[in-house]
């Protein structure tokens, strides 16, 4: 099995991210609530959008690694098993349990509820969608991901050739769905939660982790 060399610009990129992501939520309430005649309202809004970069950045990385790590190992049962089995471990039961915790600490208390069945049926409602608090849509973006990754992973061994037109594939399957949701889906529980909406970034992220 092949290991790929640490990439220690990783790091320092999603330093970045993370300092994107706190300007837009430091920002987020003073965009809403301030006055748009004050003096300091055009900065936050500045601030607000320029840094909007977080959610995308942390995709494209997440595409990097994993296509970075695995293009060169042999592909075979036992990888897609470890694959799944860290995955389980490290991002889907703490998935879980998180979105159990703020259900029950900041969603729950808030909401009435008629009797425990319909608790029961909001909790997997917002566990299947990424909405038991607000940040855990990112990590239901991830599973989809993970889930999507060992078919792409196959297809781009099987024909390397393939993996330049997912540069542009990404693009067009990620606003065909922008499209086909605006006039014909019309996905309720907001497109933000939905890989499709990202594809142009995970094909980037696969183009370059594979070529790297």
């Amino acid at each position: 099995m092949n290991k790929s060399k640490q990439i220690n610009e990783i790091y320092i990129t999603r330093a970045l991210a993370i300092l994107g992501v706190i300007m837009v939520h430091s920002t987020s309430f003073a965009t809403v609530e301030l006055d748009i005649t004050s003096a300091l309202y055009p900065l936050y809004v500045f601030l607000n959008r320029f840094f909007a970069f977080g959610t995308a950045t942390f995709i494209f990385l997440s595409a990097f690694v994993l296509f970075y790590s695995y293009y060169n190992r042999r592909f075979d049962r036992e990888l897609i098993k470890n694959f799944y089995l860290n995955r389980l471990k490290f991002v889907i039961i703490p998935y879980f349990i998180f979105s159990g915790l703020y259900f029950y600490i900041v969603a729950s208390p808030f909401t009435q509820y008629s009797d425990n069945a319909e608790i029961i049926w909001d909790f997997l409602v917002k566990l299947g969608t990424g909405k038991a608090y607000d940040q855990l849509y990112f990590v239901f973006i991830s599973i989809q991901f993970y889930l999507l990754f060992p078919l792409l992973l196959w297809v781009f061994k099987k024909n390397k050739a393939l993996v330049k037109h997912g540069l542009w594939f990404g693009f067009v399957l990620q606003w065909a769905f922008v499209f086909l949701n605006s006039y014909y889906f019309r996905i309720t529980i907001g497109t933000g939660s939905i890989a499709f909406s990202y594809m142009s970034y995970y094909f980037l992220g696969a183009f370059l982790g594979i070529y790297y």
